[in-house]
């Protein structure tokens, strides 16, 4: 029994110092917008993303690259359009396809080295900016995701090491690398009815005013200002 004993405690001294330098490393991925919009607004989105080990947002290099689509899901009668980006990181290599509730196969990117280029080292990190249309009279919620680049089946977010020795990536289709994302919801409201209301006293006052100042004494036409 000996013999089984020393090959098991040897297996043990390789293993535990691998597992001890294991990593948790995680990509995040996320959008900020308003939770609800009046039916007919053009509205923003942004999205965000971090990169953890172990828990902690990265300290040490910068987010290099984000590749893939945004879909919109839900009421889609609320939906009109999605438009392409209209911001980025440093460089927007392609700012996407609208196709129906999808901007396709977008890619941003800030690469490391190239002149002119100001690497943003913050984390998290505000990555891109779109906007959406939505239908006028029309209510409903609308959901926001990223989604992967065509034919892949993740996206594709980066994160770059340029002072290691040799330098290197990180990317979310290594192995041992974890994506999550949080979908964004979007309440499409009517036009709050008192609001109306107030728009629609505001020109009867306007109108009646109009006319009073037509037909009264120029002093009694500002008295009647005066006194509302």
């Amino acid at each position: 029994m000996a013999r089984p004993i020393v090959i098991l405690a040897a297996l043990l001294t390789s293993t535990l110092p691998s597992l001890a330098l294991a990593q948790d490393k995680v990509f995040r991925a996320w959008f900020e917008a308003p939770q609800a919009v009046m039916a007919g607004d053009t509205f923003q989105v942004w999205m965000w993303a971090t990169y953890e080990v172990d828990g902690v947002p990265e300290v040490d290099g910068n987010i290099h690259s984000v590749v893939g689509s945004i879909e919109v899901s839900g009421d889609l009668g609320a939906f009109t359009n999605i438009l392409p980006l209209r911001d980025g990181l440093a460089l927007i290599l392609d700012r996407g396809t609208p196709d129906g509730s999808w901007l396709r196969d977008f890619m941003t990117v800030q690469p490391y080295g190239v002149p002119g280029v100001i690497i943003d080292e913050r984390n998290p990190l505000p990555i891109l900016m779109f906007e959406i249309e939505t239908t006028p009279n029309t209510t409903g919620h609308l959901h926001i995701d990223l989604r992967p680049f065509t034919d892949e089946s993740i996206p594709h977010l980066s994160w770059f090491y340029p002072f290691a020795d040799p330098f290197y990536w990180v990317i979310t289709t290594d192995s041992d690398v974890s994506l999550i994302t949080t979908t964004a919801t979007i309440r499409v409201i009517p036009a709050p009815s008192a609001y109306l209301s107030l728009v629609i006293l505001v020109a009867w006052r306007r109108r009646r005013e109009a006319r009073l100042c037509t037909t009264l004494p120029m002093r009694a036409c500002s008295a009647s200002r005066t006194l509302r």
